[in-house]
């Protein structure tokens, strides 16, 4: 039985649980109240809070909203280059022959935001500096990709992909291949109108205030200045230019108008290079030109100086050909570099910024100026002979010109004496590339214009089947068309190459090329319609070109055909498809005239509506009086007057080259390259397509890159190898028989001739040989040096060749060569000329040393390499590397002279060398040219021709001033004159006669500057001119 539990433990028990209950409600009502109060504080801080923040928003919103956002705009900070200046470079007279120099542009920051009454705004100013340019000087910029001729907007000359690219640009795609098909297919009037619309441009636009006549040239410029400032939209700060070199009242008056600050146009002063304005094309393409730096050219001069400021930035100016480029590193002027603050749109803001507060990339620094070069050249040289070179030129062309109207072949075996020019050549390249055929259609074409267009349109319609039914007929194998179709078929047939139409099969090595019926086709033995019959047949066709038009993939053979016939159709320009093809175009333009659907009145007409010559009152009554002056006395006068230079006409010859040089030091006085180009507008688009596009190539630098035989130049060369291998000594004589024909060789299955065939020179000697030009000499000296060595200065390491190379006669055609090869090399043949622009690499002989010996072969060299081996052979034997750099400007101010690279010496004897000078002067004997220099400046040299096959033979002359052998009575007095060498090229220059003419006239104006006017004024004709 449980024990029974006492009263005070049931209340102990009781007492104890009711404190613990107690205690429990005491700790949850203070729980309740400390919840509470925190609740309390809650709501009290978040109704402070938000208090606060409405105050701070108040403050920032309305109180201090404008410094805030000031700050807050401030803090975006930009970094514009700013470009240095380059060195300049003078001549060896201190004459400048480049500089640079302030240039005044006008640019605009569109500071409106982008509404409709900005847009109104905006074209207002533009319209207003566009009528400021016009009235006081200046041109509006028009780098774009549409032009304006004869009232009509048309696109400029440029592939698929490039238009493609344009309108892409336009139209707001950056993939062409995502914009609608309908784009590409817009014409130039209708992107110029969606871009007027676009910017709210009336097409009703005018310069002149007062008229309401639609004014397309103003439309352009204002379309084309709203297009490029959109372009830097989202970066205002740039500015955008608009103008560029205005003339100083164009400055005042743009400055007068508009406030900076307010209408975001002002006056933009950058240092620009600039050529004599009156001299620049006589020395382009010595000085060479410059331009913007490529992305290219960036990566590749990607250095930094010892601060890590980069040598070149975007947007620099850099030398790109001549001396510009190849002194780059002297001329250059480092870029500097500002950094400042711009808004939230761009606009640069007032606080400056500190170099303190920015890292060392983003700090200001100055721009710096480039060095000075100075060249060997002498102005007054250069410039004078360039005009004696057009003078010639011109001279060549009159005495050449005849009055007939003929499809002109010059044969194979034409002599040069006997070629001439029928005036008819002079009227077709006159509308190739003198006359705005563009401008025949336009709203104001004269009525020459509007019958002269008809003409060539009936003419083109008319030929057009007729060319496509010769080829589909397919009968006349080329040789046996006339001359008129085969040149048609010629043109297809390199348009099919021109524009794609072979696949990479077709164009590989057992492509079409390689293909004997297109051998035969090139030698006249098949037709072109077998040619494509054949191309179609190994599948060798582009099925892939647009040009073809095909509907698909998988065209049948006849489809294939009648595509590239609807191909030709669009070359030949005969539907709304052409092609517009330059070369077939100009072929049409000859044929119009020869078959003279075109008349020779209709063409001096179109001179004179287009104003490209100009003639007097009294001369104009007489041409257009049906008894006074003829057509062809009209273009005879224009090209006397030079009113129409060589370059101009593109007939032989148009171009030619000359190289002066001081023959004792290897400084080059003069390099002529005719024609030139005006560097000072090399930068306009319009100018540079329009050189790319010159039949005269005047960006090619005929002196440094043009590549040619230096025809009989070059016996001095086998003369000189044949006295140091010892197989001649000066008085060994040949004989040169008559019909003189070199049979020695064996198995030659034509047998050289001397140029006298078939008479005969007889018994000649060196000093003879090369006074008389004797061939036959020189193709027994380039024997001799193939037989077996008896020379006890042979040193047969100098040679690659064996005993199999010798026939049976002894005779070694490669120990030859090589030998001839040493020779040419040592007079510096064998490597550029040494000059400091670019320049092609000659080509030695390499196959035939019978015909290499008087310069035939594989010969062929730069005027500036004939210029540096006459200047060695005028001095007895040291070969200078020829140079353009007299000095350069050192870093601390000072002048640094240059001085020429004495490559190596020829050693001959004083009798060999005399033997090689006095049959120079017996060749100058010859020419009547030098006569006029006598005895007080006495010329030694060597003419050249070198065969051309179907056009006129090239003109050359090599030779030196004042000649003298030692010891002679006048060696003292001639020895104190100034001393030349000088090399003539005149590609197409018919007989040498003509070169020898220039290099006499230049040498006249070397010795006496005030000849060069009596030289120029002059018009010297042959008797049966």
């Amino acid at each position: 039985m449980s024990k029974p539990v006492k009263k005070q433990n049931i209340r102990y028990i009781r007492a104890k649980r009711d404190a613990e209950r107690a205690k429990r409600a005491d700790r949850t009502e203070r729980a309740d109240r400390a919840g509470r109060r925190r609740s309390y504080f809650l709501v009290l801080g978040s109704l402070l809070m938000a208090a606060l923040l409405i105050s701070r928003l108040y403050t920032l919103q309305i109180v201090n909203s404008e410094r805030y956002l000031s700050d807050f705009q401030s803090r975006i900070r930009r970094t514009v280059v700013i470009h240095g200046t380059r060195g300049r470079i003078l001549d060896k007279n201190g004459n400048v022959l480049a500089d640079s120099v302030a240039s005044y542009n006008i640019t605009m920051n569109d500071l409106t935001d982008d509404s409709k009454e900005d847009n109104k705004i905006l074209n207002e100013r533009i319209l207003e500096i566009i009528r400021i340019v016009d009235k006081n000087g200046g041109k509006m910029l028009t780098d774009f990709s549409i032009r304006l001729s004869g009232g009509s907007f048309f696109y400029k000359e440029m592939g698929p992909v490039a238009k493609a690219r344009f309108l892409a640009d336009v139209y707001g795609y950056a993939d062409p291949d995502d914009m609608p098909a309908e784009n590409l297919e817009k014409t130039a009037e209708e992107v110029i109108h969606d871009l007027a619309d676009r910017f709210g441009i009336s097409p009703s636009v005018s310069k002149d205030e007062d008229s309401e006549k639609e004014d397309r040239e103003t439309l352009l410029e204002m379309v084309i200045a709203r297009y490029n400032l959109s372009l830097n939209y989202y970066q205002k700060y740039i500015a955008t230019r608009l103008a560029s070199n205005v003339p100083e009242k164009t400055k005042k008056a743009i400055e007068k108008r508009f406030d900076s600050k307010k209408d975001g146009i002002q006056i933009e002063e950058e240092m620009v290079r600039r050529y004599p304005e009156k001299e620049a094309v006589y020395l382009s393409n010595i000085i060479g030109y410059t331009g913007e730096a490529s992305e290219d050219y960036l990566s590749e001069h990607d250095g930094t100086d010892k601060d890590g400021r980069p040598d070149y930035r975007e947007g620099d100016i850099v030398g790109l050909t001549g001396i510009e480029a190849s002194q780059e590193e002297i001329l250059h002027g480092r870029s500097g570099q500002k950094t400042f603050n711009v808004d939230s749109i761009g606009r640069v803001t007032d606080d400056p910024v500190e170099n303190s507060e920015v890292s060392a990339k983003e700090q200001s620094y100055s721009e710096e100026t480039g060095r000075d070069v100075y060249l060997t050249i002498d102005k007054d040289l250069q410039i004078a002979a360039y005009h004696i070179v057009e003078n010639n030129l011109r001279n060549i062309i009159l005495n050449k010109l005849r009055d007939s109207i003929e499809d002109q072949v010059i044969s194979e075996d034409q002599n040069g004496l006997n070629i001439t020019i029928p005036v008819s050549n002079v009227y077709a390249s006159c509308l190739s590339n003198l006359i705005d055929t563009n401008h025949l259609t336009s709203e104001d074409a004269t009525d020459t214009e509007k019958e002269v267009a008809e003409a060539i349109d009936r003419f083109r319609a008319q030929r057009a089947p007729e060319i496509l039914d010769e080829i589909r007929n397919g009968q006349t194998i080329r040789e046996q068309l006339n001359n008129e179709m085969k040149t048609y078929q010629d043109l297809l047939a390199q348009a099919l190459f021109d524009y794609g139409l072979f696949n990479e099969a077709g164009l590989g090595d057992s492509g079409i090329r390689s293909s004997t019926v297109y051998s035969g086709w090139q030698k006249g033995k098949h037709s072109l319609n077998a040619l494509i019959s054949e191309s179609i047949r190994h599948g060798w066709i582009n099925t892939d070109s647009s040009y073809l038009g095909l509907e698909t993939d998988s065209p049948s053979d006849d489809e294939l055909y009648d595509g590239i016939m609807n191909f030709f159709t669009a070359v030949i320009g005969s539907d709304e498809n052409t092609l517009n093809d330059r070369d077939m175009r100009n072929a049409i333009y000859k044929y119009v005239i020869v078959n003279r659907e075109v008349s020779a009145n209709q063409v001096c007409h179109l001179l004179l509506d287009q104003e490209i010559v100009e003639v007097s009152d009294e001369e104009l009554e007489s041409f257009n009086s049906p008894w006074g002056e003829s057509d062809y006395t009209f273009i005879y006068n224009r090209i006397r007057d030079m009113d129409l230079t060589p370059a101009q006409l593109h007939l032989y010859p148009s171009t030619a080259s000359v190289v002066v040089t001081d023959p004792e030091s290897g400084d080059v006085l003069a390099m002529v390259s005719y024609p030139g180009f005006d560097t000072n507008r090399i930068n306009d688009e319009d100018y540079y397509q329009k050189l790319v596009n010159d039949p005269a190539k005047p960006l090619l630098n005929y002196a440094t890159q043009q590549l040619t035989a230096p025809g009989s130049t070059f016996k001095l060369v086998t003369a000189t190898a044949a006295l140091k291998e010892k197989v001649i000594d000066t008085q060994d004589e040949v004989n040169c028989q008559k019909k003189a024909t070199f049979k020695k060789v064996k198995n030659d299955p034509n047998p050289p001739k001397c140029w006298i065939y078939p008479g005969r020179h007889r018994y000649q000697n060196l000093e003879g040989a090369i006074a008389n030009s004797c061939n036959m000499f020189f193709y027994e000296m380039g024997f001799r040096l193939g037989l077996p060595v008896d020379n006890p200065e042979y040193d047969e390491d100098d040679y690659d060749y064996d005993e199999d190379d010798f026939d049976k006669s002894g005779y070694n055609s490669v120990q030859a060569v090589e030998k001839i090869q040493k020779y040419a090399g040592m007079y510096g043949l064998d490597s550029v000329s040494g000059v400091e622009i670019s320049e092609s690499e000659p080509q030695l002989l390499t196959k035939d040393p019978i015909r290499g010996a008087i310069g035939q072969d594989t010969n062929a060299y730069t005027t500036a390499s004939l210029a540096r081996y006459v200047s060695a052979v005028a001095n007895s034997g040291t070969n200078y590397e020829l140079t353009l750099i007299d000095a350069v400007q050192t870093e601390d101010g000072g002048i640094s002279k240059n001085k020429a690279t004495v490559a190596n010496k020829i050693t001959l004897e004083e009798k060999e060398w005399n033997a090689i000078h006095k049959g120079m002067r017996r060749v100058v004997y010859g020419y009547g040219a030098f006569s006029v220099l006598g005895e007080q400046h006495p010329v030694a040299g060597k003419t050249g021709t070198a065969q051309q096959t179907g056009m006129p033979d090239n003109a050359l002359f090599i030779g030196y001033a004042p000649y003298y052998l030692p010891g002679a009575w006048n060696e003292d007095t001639l020895g104190e004159q100034e001393k030349l060498a000088i090399a003539v090229r005149i590609p197409n220059g018919y007989t040498s006669d003509y070169a020898a003419r220039l290099a006499s006239d230049v040498i006249r104006v070397f010795y006496d500057p005030d000849q060069l006017e009596q030289i120029v004024d002059s018009v010297v004709l042959e008797k049966d001119s």
